[in-house]
């Protein structure tokens, strides 16, 4: 049987009803300022509880403070995507996601639109906020180093969120079995910034963020069984890296 108007009318009530009620007044948190490969949690906040269930949708949008020009594929919501959909339950205040910072400095958006009982009732302007991932000194995450027929290449991981690294310098030092003098090695400006920025604008790179693996050959005579460790530090427009250190095998 075909439904009476009557019937279809009183079946919309209930979405009717909820668009019809007051929305809350509804703000964004999130933190101020994040570090590249952080997991921030931000939120929709409610003023006051709501009497229906409410459906959030999430979207986040990026834009980058790079010296190269890069949009982050690693920034995105926990699960997934530059979109999240959260439930708030009715008398709820509250509905939170995780995200990725990643690791290219810039601004990450998140804004908010909210819909009742499938009526869009998000509020004018849309609740939002912003986290700002800083420009930084590098950081070096590994180092692996690998035997040569003429010596050994060191490949140092890494990532630098303004994708620039300037200089690199490495120190070795003896094995307990022997005596020299640490030697210091720096490979300056001059030399290795083309090669960070050959790759940081290459298309390859732009998948991988600000990160990338170095590889730095050495060459060395029969001594080369003497050296024990090897410590890296890398310099960008901010500062130096923390000195990390891998041992020979």
């Amino acid at each position: 049987m075909r439904p009476s108007p009557r019937a279809v009318i009183l079946g919309c009530l209930p979405a009717l009803l909820a668009a019809q009620q007051s929305i809350p007044a509804a703000r964004m948190e999130c933190p101020a300022t994040v570090e590249p490969k952080q997991q921030p949690t931000v939120a929709l906040v409610l003023a006051s509880s709501y009497s229906a269930p409410l459906s959030v949708r999430l979207t986040l949008a990026f834009s980058h403070n790079a010296v190269s020009a890069a949009d982050d594929p690693a920034i995105q919501f926990s699960a997934g995507g530059r979109t999240a959909g959260l439930t708030l339950a009715a008398g709820g205040t509250r509905a939170e996601a995780a995200l990725q910072s990643g690791t290219v400095a810039g601004s990450i958006r998140v804004t908010a639109a909210l819909e009742a009982g499938g009526v869009n009732v998000t509020p004018s302007p849309a609740p939002a906020c912003s986290i700002t991932v800083p420009r930084a000194a590098p950081v070096v995450t590994t180092i692996r180093i690998e035997r040569t027929a003429t010596g050994f290449n060191l490949l140092v991981t890494g990532y630098s969120s303004p994708r620039q690294v300037l200089e690199a310098r490495y120190r070795f030092t003896p094995k307990p079995a022997y005596q020299w003098q640490p030697i210091e090695i720096v490979i300056p400006s001059e030399t290795l910034s083309a090669r960070f920025t050959d790759w940081f604008r290459g298309g390859s790179s732009a998948q991988f963020g600000s990160q990338f693996t170095m590889l730095q050959p050495f060459t060395s005579d029969q001594n080369v069984h003497t050296i024990g460790t090897v410590y890296v530090i890398l310099r960008n427009q901010e500062g130096l890296s923390r000195e990390v250190s891998a041992s020979l095998p």
